[in-house]
């Protein structure tokens, strides 16, 4: 990682921090999942199991919620991190 990103993820980890605070295990599990490369498939018994992810009608929710705090995105069915560095700090964090 070079220094100009390191700096960067630096500045941000409070606001980090706070974007992360009142999201639930759930929630954070589907970030981890992100993170670590699942974009798609979270329905799939393996991967619901692997990142404790609960169940599928859970999913629906967990999405909506991270879509509407601006932290996940959704394109062509396949589920992203709004913000690449939040995603390499999150990464480096909780991974």
């Amino acid at each position: 990682m070079t220094e100009c990103v390191a700096e960067l993820i630096r500045a941000n980890e409070a606001l980090f921090m706070q974007q992360i605070e009142p999201l639930t295990v759930y929630q954070m599990n589907l970030l981890r999942a992100i993170v670590s490369g699942i974009h798609d498939g979270f329905n799939e018994r393996a991967v619901r199991s692997k990142f404790d992810l609960g169940s599928p009608s859970n999913l629906v929710r967990l999405r909506s919620a991270l879509m509407e705090r601006d932290i996940i995105y959704s394109e062509l069915k396949r589920l992203y991190m709004t913000d690449p560095v939040f995603s390499l700090w999150f990464r480096r964090r909780f991974v």
